[in-house]
């Protein structure tokens, strides 16, 4: 057992970043203004699991509609998505402090 955990996640930055530019904060109370759904559109981009590309290579409707809401263009360079998605980007890894753990005896 570990006193600690720590936990790494990547996320989309450029997403992140052009949200809050545009005065918001990522969650399903934004995703509902930019009428998409928070589940299965925004957080699958926010966590790089979803590509914003459909198999032929075009902009999914759903990034489409992010792109119209943050005012961003893919074909002018500032979209707000990572092309590539992945695996899930997390890891964890338990720490223990190196002290003497309590015993029940006491």
């Amino acid at each position: 057992m570990s006193d600690y955990r720590v936990r790494i996640s990547v996320r989309n930055a450029r997403l992140l970043r052009a949200i809050e530019r545009a005065g918001h904060r990522p969650g399903a109370p934004f995703a509902a203004a930019v009428g998409i759904s928070y589940y299965g559109a925004l957080l699958p981009y926010l966590n790089l699991t979803r590509s914003p590309l459909t198999p032929d290579g075009l902009l999914r409707e759903c990034a489409w509609s992010l792109c119209d809401f943050l005012s961003a263009s893919p074909a002018a360079g500032n979209q707000p998505f990572q092309h590539r998605s992945g695996r899930r980007q997390r890891a964890s890894l338990g720490l223990w402090n190196g002290a003497r753990r309590p015993t029940a005896a006491g």
